[in-house]
Order: structure tokens, then C-alpha cells, then sequence
């Protein structure tokens, strides 16, 4: 039985299975699952095809070579294609360096503890 959707996940806004429609691209996919998360890496984006073959977005650039005519997203989406945002990965907020620091700073302290305990 030939696939009847597209599905589209990672870091966008509503992650799923949409209805395939015949002639509508990429793009298309993306926007109807609310489009790329503030923290999502959109140049990196890529489908996994139904027969198994990858066709990303770093691909179409390098091959392509020719801007926005050969953009990703305006390639026609097949049945069965997944669409795939990844998360940024070198994006850390204050917030979690802050609790790494407190963790390594928590382990020296007690380190520092077992230390002093010892060799009195």
C-alpha cells in the first residue's frame, strides 16, 4: 500500500503525520506543523524518503549551488517522506551553564571536604 502522508518532526511547533496532497512541496509540510522552533538549526533540516534514501538540506546547497532555485524546501514532497528539523546543538542558555557550574563546583567542594577529613 503506497504511504498516504508526510510526516514532519523534530523542533517544530506541532510534530506529525500530515495527509499528503498531491503537488505540494517541502515547504508546504513544514509551515502546516508550524514551522521551525526558535531553537531549531532550519540549515540542517532533511527527509528521509520512503525507499530509504537522505536528501538534506546541506546537500542541495552544495550540489545545487544556485540559491533559492534549488532551494530544499521547495522540493516536491513524496509519499511517505519525513521531514526532519534538528535542535541546534551548540545552544545553551544561562541557565543550564549555571547549573553545570554549581554541580562542579558542589563536587570540589566536597572533594575538598574528603580531603581536609583525611588528613586531619
Amino acid at each position: 500500500a503506497t504511504p498516504t502522508s508526510v510526516g514532519v518532526f523534530g523542533s517544530v511547533f506541532n510534530s506529525g503525520n500530515y495527509l499528503l496532497v498531491d503537488g505540494r512541496n517541502l515547504s508546504e509540510y513544514l509551515n502546516q506543523a508550524g514551522g521551525p522552533t526558535r531553537g531549531a538549526d532550519a540549515s540542517s533540516t532533511f527527509v528521509l524518503r520512503a525507499n530509504g534514501s537522505v536528501v538534506s538540506n546541506l546537500q542541495e546547497k552544495t550540489w545545487l549551488n544556485r540559491g533559492l532555485q534549488g532551494s530544499f524546501e521547495s522540493i516536491p514532497a513524496l509519499p511517505g517522506d519525513t521531514l526532519f528539523v534538528p535542535e541546534e546543538l551548540d545552544k545553551t542558555t544561562f541557565v543550564q551553564h549555571a547549573k553545570d557550574w554549581t554541580q562542579i563546583l558542589a563536587q570540589f567542594a566536597l572533594g575538598v571536604a574528603a580531603f581536609v577529613t583525611l588528613t586531619d
